[in-house]
């Protein structure tokens, strides 16, 4: 639930820089035939870097929450009391960390999709050992976590793709069966099955 909060967050003031602003533009465009071709080029980039950004904030946010999640399913699997801080990755400590490693997803998923389907299939299983890997081993380098995550996907892959796209396919058949809302909830339960899979 907080993490749909923060996302509304974020949707909130990215339709305010970058959608509604197009819209007035777009509206006033339609009044005054040719007014703002000028501004054209300038806007494109202005909507552009804004995307990127927007994307890139969101991602970081997703990788430390994942991180976070991981990390209160162990300290509830070994019956460990602690504090639930949903922005444990996202502070000073292992902020820079945990944007490194979100710039290193972003780039290893980019090059896979580049190469067309089946290798972003392949390294999707690995990606998401990652975030396992570095909530249980935050203090470790970002290479040698990444080394790690791809040793360990290619060793379990065919279970780890079997187990993670069932349970997927089945969360998302519950979620919308039941009003469609209920997929933030069943959603986690394909995150469970990676913990056990590192466990």
């Amino acid at each position: 639930m907080l993490i749909l909060l923060i996302t509304f967050a974020f949707i909130i003031p990215f339709l305010f820089t970058i959608y509604i602003p197009l819209l007035v533009f777009g509206v006033a465009n339609l009044t005054q035939l040719g007014a703002y071709d000028g501004l054209a080029p300038k806007a494109i980039l202005f909507v552009v870097v804004a995307y990127l950004l927007f994307v890139f904030a969101i991602m970081v946010l997703s990788f430390g929450f994942k991180a976070e999640f991981f990390w209160m399913l162990r300290q509830k699997d070994i019956n460990v009391i602690g504090s639930d801080d949903f922005l444990f990755f996202l502070r000073k400590r292992y902020l820079l960390k945990t944007i490194k490693l979100s710039l290193i997803y972003f780039g290893i998923t980019l090059f896979a999709a580049l190469l067309y389907v089946f290798p972003i299939i392949y390294a999707m299983i690995s990606l998401n050992l990652l975030t396992v890997i570095y909530a249980f081993n935050p203090e470790v380098s970002g290479s040698n976590l990444i080394k790690a995550s791809f040793d360990l996907g290619n060793k379990k892959w065919f279970i780890t793709f079997g187990i993670t796209f069932i349970a997927g396919l089945t969360a998302q058949m519950v979620g919308m069966l039941l009003c469609g809302i209920v997929v933030f909830v069943t959603y986690s339960f394909t995150m469970i099955l990676l913990y056990f899979i590192y466990k």
